[in-house]
Order: C-alpha cells, then sequence, then structure tokens
C-alpha cells in the first residue's frame, strides 16, 4: 500500500510536550485514516507510528515497559499511542496554564469567535474541572475588547 504523496511530520516536543502530543496524536489519528492504515493489522499500524514519530521519540518508544502478551494476544497501536500519552503528559504544567488563560485578551482585529475558541483551547489545558464554563464566561467578559459587547 503506497503513499507516497502524504507526509506526517514528526513529532516535536517544544516547550509544551503535553499540548504538543495532543496536538500530534490527533493529527496522526487523522493522517493514518487518510492512508487508510486504520484498517490494518496493529503490528502494520504500530510500524507506520514509529516510522513517521521522529528519532526522538522512537529512542523514547525503546524505553516503555509494556505489561507481558499471552499467548494470542497482540499489543496494539492504542497500547502504544497511550503509553506516548503516559510519557508526555506529566509535563502538563497548569498552573502556567492557568496564567496564561488568565491573561488572555482579545487582540485589536480578531472577532469574538475565534477570541471564544482561543479561550476554550487554553481552557483545556487548566483542568477547571465543574468551573469551566463559569470560567470562560469569565475571560470573554475580562477580555473583550468592546465595552458594548461586554455588558
Amino acid at each position: 500500500m503506497a503513499h507516497n504523496f502524504l507526509q506526517m511530520e514528526t513529532f516535536v516536543p517544544g516547550d509544551n510536550p503535553a499540548e504538543a502530543w495532543t496536538d500530534w496524536r490527533q493529527k496522526y489519528e487523522l493522517f493514518e485514516t487518510a492512508v487508510k492504515y486504520n484498517k490494518e493489522d496493529d503490528a502494520t499500524r504500530i510500524a507506520l507510528l514509529l516510522s513517521v514519530i521522529g528519532k526522538s521519540s522512537y529512542k523514547d518508544y525503546l524505553t516503555f515497559e509494556f505489561p507481558t502478551l499471552t499467548n494470542g494476544q497482540t499489543r496494539t497501536v492504542k497500547d502504544v499511542l497511550d503509553k506516548f500519552d503516559e510519557h508526555y503528559k506529566p509535563y502538563r504544567n497548569v498552573t502556567l496554564a492557568t496564567f496564561v488563560f488568565n491573561s488572555l485578551l482579545q487582540k485589536p482585529g480578531q472577532n469574538f469567535d475565534s477570541f471564544v475558541t482561543e479561550i476554550k483551547l487554553q481552557a483545556d489545558q487548566c483542568e477547571f474541572g465543574a468551573a469551566y464554563d463559569r470560567n470562560i464566561k469569565d475571560r470573554i467578559i475580562q477580555g473583550l475588547r468592546d465595552d458594548v459587547l461586554r455588558e
């Protein structure tokens, strides 16, 4: 199954590995569907994942400890992706994410919908729980540039 026309960017952890990993995983799952590898067996899917993830992350994979497989069991691509989740998610800095959230202001020329989307994306990093909607509403009101719309 040759799919030379589609390419997947390698994973780069950057300054916020948890967010970068979440974004990359979503893009990878779309990529896997686009090239129709989501219908392949898990060994093939894992090979694709490890082929596109990048050298540094592949080295991380080599250090992962998986449960021992018993007769007839096979490792799934979900098992591997979940291990990467465990590896990168601890890097989430909720305090910094909340600071960034509380600092959000509508940019000059930014439309309302774009501003709300930016707020919601940042709120997803803050672990607000039951206070999620209240924090979103407060940030919108505090961050709007238009006094009339704020009221």
